[in-house]
Protein backbone atom coordinates (compact mmCIF):
# COMPACT_ATOMS: atom_id res chain seq x y z
CA UNK A 1 0.00 0.00 0.00
CA UNK A 2 1.26 3.16 -1.00
CA UNK A 3 1.33 6.41 1.95
CA UNK A 4 1.38 9.64 1.19
CA UNK A 5 3.29 10.77 4.07
CA UNK A 6 3.19 14.34 3.77
CA UNK A 7 -0.59 13.65 4.31
CA UNK A 8 0.23 11.31 7.27
CA UNK A 9 2.47 13.56 8.77
CA UNK A 10 -0.34 16.34 8.45
CA UNK A 11 -3.06 13.74 9.90
CA UNK A 12 -0.80 13.02 13.04
CA UNK A 13 -0.40 16.63 14.11
CA UNK A 14 -3.80 17.35 13.80
CA UNK A 15 -4.77 13.94 16.19
CA UNK A 16 -1.90 15.12 18.62
CA UNK A 17 -3.56 18.19 18.55
CA UNK A 18 -6.55 18.00 19.02
CA UNK A 19 -5.88 14.91 21.41
CA UNK A 20 -3.87 16.87 23.37
CA UNK A 21 -6.05 20.25 23.78
CA UNK A 22 -9.92 18.56 23.93
CA UNK A 23 -9.32 15.03 25.95
CA UNK A 24 -6.46 15.76 28.31
CA UNK A 25 -6.03 19.63 28.29
CA UNK A 26 -2.61 19.82 27.01
CA UNK A 27 -1.12 22.20 24.19
CA UNK A 28 1.04 20.48 21.43
CA UNK A 29 2.90 22.44 18.78
CA UNK A 30 4.32 20.39 16.18
CA UNK A 31 8.45 21.19 15.80
CA UNK A 32 11.52 19.83 14.05
CA UNK A 33 14.75 20.03 16.48
CA UNK A 34 16.37 17.25 17.82
CA UNK A 35 14.64 16.29 20.84
CA UNK A 36 16.90 16.18 24.46
CA UNK A 37 18.10 12.36 25.24
CA UNK A 38 16.17 12.37 28.96
CA UNK A 39 14.13 9.71 30.66
CA UNK A 40 10.73 9.11 28.51
CA UNK A 41 7.98 6.66 28.42
CA UNK A 42 6.75 4.59 24.94
CA UNK A 43 3.32 3.80 24.42
CA UNK A 44 2.84 1.27 21.20
CA UNK A 45 0.03 -0.09 19.77
CA UNK A 46 0.07 -2.37 16.57
CA UNK A 47 -2.23 -2.85 13.47
CA UNK A 48 -3.11 -4.99 11.13
CA UNK A 49 -5.09 -4.97 8.33
CA UNK A 50 -4.72 -3.56 5.18
CA UNK A 51 -1.54 -2.55 6.59
CA UNK A 52 0.78 -3.39 9.10
CA UNK A 53 3.11 -1.86 11.59
CA UNK A 54 2.72 0.02 14.88
CA UNK A 55 2.49 3.48 16.29
CA UNK A 56 4.38 4.58 19.03
CA UNK A 57 3.74 7.66 21.12
CA UNK A 58 6.86 8.79 23.69
CA UNK A 59 6.32 11.45 25.93
CA UNK A 60 8.92 13.08 28.23
CA UNK A 61 8.75 11.52 31.83
CA UNK A 62 7.62 14.42 33.63
CA UNK A 63 5.02 15.33 31.01
CA UNK A 64 3.70 11.98 30.95
CA UNK A 65 3.74 12.10 35.04
CA UNK A 66 2.49 15.33 35.25
CA UNK A 67 -0.35 15.15 32.76
CA UNK A 68 -1.32 11.67 34.11
CA UNK A 69 -1.08 13.40 37.88
CA UNK A 70 -3.73 15.86 36.84
CA UNK A 71 -6.08 13.82 34.05
CA UNK A 72 -6.56 11.34 37.12
CA UNK A 73 -6.99 13.65 40.13
CA UNK A 74 -4.01 13.06 42.26
CA UNK A 75 -3.03 15.10 45.01
CA UNK A 76 0.87 15.10 45.17
CA UNK A 77 3.67 13.33 43.08
CA UNK A 78 3.91 11.14 45.72
CA UNK A 79 0.66 9.53 44.99
CA UNK A 80 1.29 8.36 41.19
CA UNK A 81 3.05 5.08 40.51
CA UNK A 82 3.95 3.46 37.72
CA UNK A 83 0.66 2.31 36.53
CA UNK A 84 -0.92 5.25 36.27
CA UNK A 85 1.55 6.55 34.26
CA UNK A 86 1.44 3.51 31.69
CA UNK A 87 -3.35 3.41 31.82
CA UNK A 88 -2.91 7.20 30.52
CA UNK A 89 -0.23 6.18 28.02
CA UNK A 90 -1.82 3.16 26.94
CA UNK A 91 -5.28 5.36 26.59
CA UNK A 92 -3.47 8.58 24.58
CA UNK A 93 -1.64 5.81 22.13
CA UNK A 94 -4.91 3.98 21.61
CA UNK A 95 -6.75 7.38 20.53
CA UNK A 96 -3.35 7.96 18.33
CA UNK A 97 -3.46 4.62 17.05
CA UNK A 98 -7.78 4.76 16.74
CA UNK A 99 -7.49 7.96 14.55
CA UNK A 100 -4.95 6.73 11.92
CA UNK A 101 -6.16 3.20 11.50
CA UNK A 102 -8.75 4.81 8.80
CA UNK A 103 -5.91 6.94 6.86
CA UNK A 104 -3.83 3.32 6.56
CA UNK A 105 -6.57 0.98 5.45
CA UNK A 106 -10.41 -0.07 5.38
CA UNK A 107 -9.85 -3.26 7.29
CA UNK A 108 -7.44 -2.75 10.33
CA UNK A 109 -7.30 -3.31 13.30
CA UNK A 110 -5.33 -2.06 16.60
CA UNK A 111 -3.70 -4.67 19.04
CA UNK A 112 -4.51 -3.61 22.79
CA UNK A 113 -1.64 -0.87 23.46
CA UNK A 114 1.62 -1.68 26.05
CA UNK A 115 3.87 1.05 27.62
CA UNK A 116 7.16 1.25 29.25
CA UNK A 117 9.94 3.19 30.59
CA UNK A 118 12.48 3.83 28.24
CA UNK A 119 15.58 6.64 27.57
CA UNK A 120 15.26 8.96 24.58
CA UNK A 121 12.86 9.37 21.74
CA UNK A 122 14.07 7.00 19.31
CA UNK A 123 12.70 3.88 19.22
CA UNK A 124 12.97 0.98 17.31
CA UNK A 125 10.70 -2.12 16.49
CA UNK A 126 11.64 -5.07 15.62
CA UNK A 127 10.95 -6.25 11.83
CA UNK A 128 9.60 -2.95 10.84
CA UNK A 129 11.10 0.05 8.97
CA UNK A 130 10.62 3.63 10.65
CA UNK A 131 8.48 5.65 7.66
CA UNK A 132 7.11 8.65 9.57
CA UNK A 133 8.47 10.96 13.23
CA UNK A 134 6.58 14.02 14.13
CA UNK A 135 8.05 15.55 16.91
CA UNK A 136 6.07 18.40 19.27
CA UNK A 137 6.46 20.42 22.28
CA UNK A 138 4.27 20.85 25.06
CA UNK A 139 3.11 24.43 25.86
CA UNK A 140 3.44 23.62 30.03
CA UNK A 141 7.30 22.35 29.16
CA UNK A 142 8.04 18.40 27.93
CA UNK A 143 7.71 16.50 24.44
CA UNK A 144 6.05 14.15 22.68
CA UNK A 145 6.87 12.33 19.59
CA UNK A 146 4.77 9.83 17.25
CA UNK A 147 6.77 7.45 15.22
CA UNK A 148 5.38 5.20 12.88
CA UNK A 149 6.61 1.94 11.99
CA UNK A 150 5.70 -0.57 8.85
CA UNK A 151 6.21 -4.27 9.06
CA UNK A 152 9.08 -5.90 7.27
CA UNK A 153 8.02 -8.32 5.62
CA UNK A 154 4.14 -7.40 4.81
CA UNK A 155 2.46 -9.99 6.90
CA UNK A 156 -0.81 -9.91 4.33
CA UNK A 157 1.16 -10.47 0.93
CA UNK A 158 3.03 -13.44 3.29
CA UNK A 159 -0.85 -14.49 3.92
CA UNK A 160 -1.86 -13.69 0.40
CA UNK A 161 1.13 -15.83 -1.08
CA UNK A 162 0.96 -18.99 1.19
CA UNK A 163 -2.83 -19.32 0.21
Amino acid sequence: MDIDKESLSECIKEIIMTIGALTFEVGFSPVQIDLPDIETYVGTVHILGDWNGCVKVTMSKELARGTAMRVLELGSSGEITLFHVQQFMQEFTNMTGGNLKPMLGERCALSVPKCFETHGFHQSETESTRILEVDFVCEDGGFLSVQLFEATPNLLEEVRAAS
